[in-house]
């Protein structure tokens, strides 16, 4: 049973992520594991302060976004330099303090994830990852919308 929020990477933004999960099934499926079990990744408040444990979601059809490694975005890599500069100072804090000893501080760590998706989000996408995303929030419907305006 893996906690993902402490299993934590030097390219980790102060939490465990589905990049560092990803790393921790490699490494357990090349050892011989057929399935890792870890805490639930349901969404959490993302206004104000977000409640420490994963076992309190606001909701269970969504995913928690603290999970994501912005530089992971497809778009990241088709950014302007002062764009992937912006992404690249919003996790050096979250990233040194991956390397420290300390407990995880959610709400700092989340801001700066924060700050980094939304300079992802107004990178202009490709012609498919844009009809990916509508398809997405035609799919999720008015629960992603109501979602979304109560997170914001």
């Amino acid at each position: 049973m893996a906690q993902l929020y402490s299993v934590r990477s030097p390219d980790s933004w102060g939490i465990g992520d589905t990049a560092d999960l990803k790393e921790l099934c490699s490494t357990f499926g090349a050892l011989g594991g057929d399935f890792v079990l870890i805490n639930p990744l349901h969404a959490a408040e993302l206004v104000g302060h977000m409640t420490p444990s994963p076992y309190l979601p606001v909701t269970r059809r969504f995913f928690n976004p603290i999970y994501i490694r912005p530089e992971d975005i497809r778009e990241v890599a088709y950014m302007p330099p002062e764009q992937r500069a912006l992404v690249a100072w919003a996790g050096e804090e979250p990233k040194a303090a991956s390397l420290r000893n300390e407990i995880i501080d959610r709400d700092a760590y989340w801001e700066k994830k924060r700050q980094a998706l939304e300079v992802i989000f107004r990178v202009p996408r490709s012609l498919a990852r844009q009809r990916d995303f509508q398809s997405f929030r035609n799919g999720e419907g008015q629960g992603l919308e109501d979602f979304a305006f109560w997170c914001a």
